[in-house]
């Protein structure tokens, strides 16, 4: 009972957070420190790295000071929930079956890119692999060694 009541209530914890970071983008606030505040433990450290971002490694903690706003948010938009940028509608799929090099995928079973399509791009790729690594995010799997599955 006790894990049940913990996820309950974290469950409704998170979705505060998702509810607050939803009103800072209709209003626009996307530079507001709670805006940010509110990403980190709720969106980034699921999402990129899993684990409190007081605990991530210095590169990752340099790269996010790094982040060039001319160029990311036109291309995924302004908002971390969700695309709106000029990548939006971007499909290069009937181009995959064209790409004759060896092509490995790399995703992540946390990433906000869906596992499964990732698994369909790699298959469409004539020598196309794919690695996921099943326990982490963004960040963490570009340390997967070896695809878990290989496309034909």
């Amino acid at each position: 009972m006790k894990y049940v009541t913990r996820a309950l209530v974290l469950a409704a914890f998170v979705a505060v957070a998702i509810a607050a970071i939803k009103k800072l983008e209709a209003a626009k606030q996307y530079e507001a420190p709670r805006y940010m505040e509110l990403l980190m433990p709720h969106h980034y450290a699921q999402h990129i790295l899993r684990m409190p971002p007081d605990q991530w490694p210095e590169p990752v903690t340099r790269s996010f000071k790094h982040l060039n706003p001319k160029v990311y948010i036109p291309m995924q938009g302004p908002s971390e929930l969700g695309a709106s940028g000029k990548l939006v509608n971007w499909d290069r799929t009937p181009d995959l079956p064209h790409i004759s090099v060896p092509t490995l995928s790399i995703g992540a079973r946390y990433d906000t890119m869906d596992p499964a399509h990732m698994e369909q791009m790699a298959s469409l790729v004539k020598r196309g692999a794919i690695s996921i690594a099943r326990t982490a995010a963004t960040w963490r799997c570009t340390t997967t060694r070896r695809p878990t599955s290989t496309a034909s």
